[in-house]
């Protein structure tokens, strides 16, 4: 059964899964094209058993989902891709506009990064 999507930035499961610096690309790059762990860790030149573990974290945190498997070389092929991202909205953001003064310029940068 596949896991449930994160749909908001307030959910923990994704500050986890961007909170890696690998897991964070890997997620940029399923979004544009779906890929396999084999071929992100070409592209990445990362060592597969890296790279295929922190897609599982993605695919364990409901980021990615496994859209199709293939035969290739008698082993099983996984592709994936990202799932939609969560939304960024006024509601995770409140109660730090409350604790610091400066939370505008930090949701101006929130909305540049997501943007």
């Amino acid at each position: 059964m596949d896991p449930v999507p994160v749909t908001s930035l307030a959910d923990a499961r994704w500050v986890r899964a961007i909170s890696h610096p690998l897991r964070a690309r890997l997620l940029a790059m399923l979004d544009e094209e779906p890929g396999s762990p084999v071929v992100l860790a070409g592209k990445l030149e990362a060592p597969l058993g890296t790279v295929s573990y922190h897609v599982r974290i993605l695919y364990d945190l409901g980021l990615v989902e496994l859209v199709s498997t293939r035969q290739r070389r008698g082993a099983t092929e996984h592709i994936y891709r990202a799932r939609a991202h969560p939304a960024l909205t006024d509601r995770p953001w409140a109660d730090h506009r409350e604790a610091a003064p400066e939370g505008l310029a930090f949701d101006a940068a929130l909305s540049q990064i997501h943007d």
